[in-house]
């Protein structure tokens, strides 16, 4: 009886020393990413010989991806809920963040010599007129620069307004909606001003998110703006 329980008491030991090392292996595989690190200019660089291993990992990481036994550990990890997004934990995560504008179009300008052509040769809304917008915004999910330098710290709680809608409209999984959106914001802007103006533009902005202990809380330095839906009359 000793030497029976003693028998299985090893087989425990190792049927768990193998599990937490294949626990461990899927982990470690999960938490290399096959596309490296996300790079922009404001990213510290590195010494060349470490770059260049981390290079090497990554490249070796994305030629694995499909084969058996990275399916199985993907597998495993996904079958126990032990997965996670990695940008979530990275050391230098996504550093942009995105809101929602909306404007109505008051006229139309021709624009100026050596203004800026799109390859295709007009704009997003068909022609190359540029508009002149209302100057009061009829929408827009996240305040901006001017709400930064007038309250500065402590203001977080303005996040938690639109900032959803924004990561909803703004991924263009959900254009369906636009027709809907930008109806709402026509009927009051006719309510305010008795007629409807020459059209609208749902204007998706980007902008860097300040480093910590940077003196400003929102992400006022822009990086981006594009018009993601119009209706003109």
């Amino acid at each position: 009886m000793i030497q029976t329980s003693r028998a299985k008491d090893r087989l425990r030991h190792v049927v768990v020393s193998v599990f937490f090392t294949f626990h461990c292996l899927a982990v470690t595989w999960w938490l290399i990413p096959a596309d490296g690190y996300p790079k922009e200019e404001r990213k510290q660089s590195l010494p060349s010989w470490f770059e260049r291993g981390e290079e090497t990992v990554f490249h070796w990481k994305q030629k694995s991806l499909g084969s058996a036994w990275s399916r199985t550990l993907n597998g495993y990890l996904h079958l126990t809920a032990t997965w996670q997004k990695w940008w979530m934990f990275a050391p230098n995560p996504i550093n942009t963040h995105q809101w929602i504008s909306v404007h109505a179009i008051t006229a139309w300008n021709d624009p100026p010599s050596g203004y800026p052509v799109p390859p295709s040769g007009r704009y997003p809304w068909g022609d190359l007129r540029l508009p002149v917008y209302d100057p009061e915004t009829l929408f827009q999910t996240y305040p901006g620069s001017s709400v930064t330098e007038q309250f500065g710290h402590g203001i977080g709680f303005l996040y938690s307004r639109n900032h959803t809608v924004s990561d909803y409209l703004g991924s263009g999984n959900y254009n369906r909606v636009f027709p809907g959106f930008v109806a709402y914001w026509a009927r009051q802007y006719k309510n305010k001003h008795g007629t409807y103006p020459k059209g609208f533009h749902v204007v998706l902005h980007r902008g860097w998110i300040p480093r910590p202990f940077s003196n400003r809380t929102l992400a006022s330095v822009l990086l981006k703006e594009e018009v993601v839906w119009f209706v003109h009359e």
